[in-house]
């Protein structure tokens, strides 16, 4: 553990399995499960809508990560993850942009559920 060959290993393992939720992978094959209560807060951040909870929002109710600049655009959802990176939105409402090392998604916060085909699909191509 520790090296990078431990890293590399855990990557191509991680990279192998099914992309599949704790509930069917663990929970329902489980027999004899066991609860622990505990004080904290939670947030089943299950999609990118549910990420808006942790942004910040401005006057246009824009839900915000990294640097972006908005010109008549309102209810958008921009998440961009490289701090050197500027997005810049004009005239766009209720989309979804979320920008993941060099990769780019622009979907409208109504076809949210169509982003697993696309990403399928993608993988497919490459």
């Amino acid at each position: 553990m520790g090296t990078a060959q431990w890293d590399e290993a855990l990557r191509n393992r991680f990279a192998a399995l099914k992309r599949i939720s704790i509930d069917f992978a663990v929970m329902e094959k489980a027999r004899d499960v066991r609860c622990v209560t505990g004080e904290f807060s939670w947030k089943d951040v299950g999609g990118w809508l549910a990420i808006q909870d942790f942004l910040a929002r401005d006057a246009n109710g824009n839900y915000i990560k990294g640097r972006v600049h908005a010109l008549d655009a309102q209810g958008n959802l921009v998440f961009c993850d490289q701090p050197h990176e500027t997005l810049a939105l004009v005239g766009v409402s209720d989309v979804v942009v979320v920008r993941a090392g060099v990769t780019t998604l622009v979907a409208h916060k109504d076809r949210l559920e169509d982003v697993k085909q696309i990403v399928e699909s993608m993988l497919a191509q490459s």
